[in-house]
């Protein structure tokens, strides 16, 4: 009987063991993120697809107006870069300046 117990201990301590450690968890997954009651409902689905391809139509003409405002500034900066320093390498500029 003696020889069962360190057995019997084991069998019953490691049920008790993980019940404690899952409690003690407090309903996370494996990631350590907890799990919400409720899967909240993606934003797609409470809108039509007129109101998406409206707001995707209004992101595109702000990143295109964006896109147009960066060209004209680089523009600008070439034009008023000298040519040298322009197609120059920076070691070859830096000879030329002495």
């Amino acid at each position: 009987m003696a020889a069962l117990l360190p057995l019997a201990i084991c069998m019953l301590a490691c049920p008790l063991l993980m019940v404690v450690m899952m409690k003690g968890m407090g309903g996370k997954d494996s990631a350590g993120e907890t799990k919400p009651d409720r899967a909240p409902k993606p934003a797609r689905a409470t809108r039509s697809r007129e109101e998406q391809r409206a707001e995707l139509k209004t992101r595109m003409a702000s990143v295109q107006a964006e896109r147009e405002t960066l060209r004209r500034e680089l523009d600008q900066a070439e034009r008023n870069t000298p040519p040298a320093a322009h197609d120059a390498e920076p070691g070859v500029q830096a000879k030329a300046e002495r």
